[in-house]
């Protein structure tokens, strides 16, 4: 589904949309939840229940962009593993600027195609993945392609 038509709609349910990453959003990474209600924790405690202990997790926020529009889209623990191939551990290891580095070079301008519901709310529509995966394109494929359809518009 075009980007624009999910804006316009301000979400829909079990969609699928390619576009490139033009942006990781902060708060990409390793964070870390409340055990209660789990929040990501702000300053070092959630902003429900305070101080607790807090579990560690990974997860993605990306901006995709397909021509017609960008969405943000939110990544689970499983999914960063998989487009990051590397698990949660080997994250953790990772100073924060490594890791935000690896991340940088492995996503940024990559195209991605994700899967999931797409939610509209007061801050836009994310699509909130179920699944993902980065779309290999060739490019002169591709050239060839858009050649041929200019081509049939003349």
């Amino acid at each position: 589904m075009p980007l624009f038509k999910l804006l316009e709609k301000r979400g829909a349910l079990d969609i699928e949309a390619m576009g490139t990453i033009i942006e990781i959003r902060p708060g990409s990474g390793v964070i870390t939840r409340c055990t209660e209600c789990n929040r990501t924790f702000q300053n070092g405690e959630c902003s429900i229940h305070g101080k607790v202990k807090g579990k560690t997790d990974l997860r993605l926020k990306l901006i995709i962009d397909d021509g017609t529009g960008s969405i943000g889209s939110i990544l689970n623990k499983e999914l960063s593993e998989k487009l990051l191939s590397k698990t949660i551990e080997e994250c953790k290891k990772m100073s924060e600027s490594d890791l935000e580095n690896m991340i940088n070079k492995t996503l940024f301008a990559q195209t991605i195609s994700v899967r999931g519901n797409a939610l509209g709310d007061d801050f836009g529509t994310s699509i909130i993945a179920k699944d993902a995966s980065l779309v290999n394109i060739d490019i002169q494929d591709e050239a060839e392609r858009l050649s041929q359809v200019l081509e049939d518009l003349i």
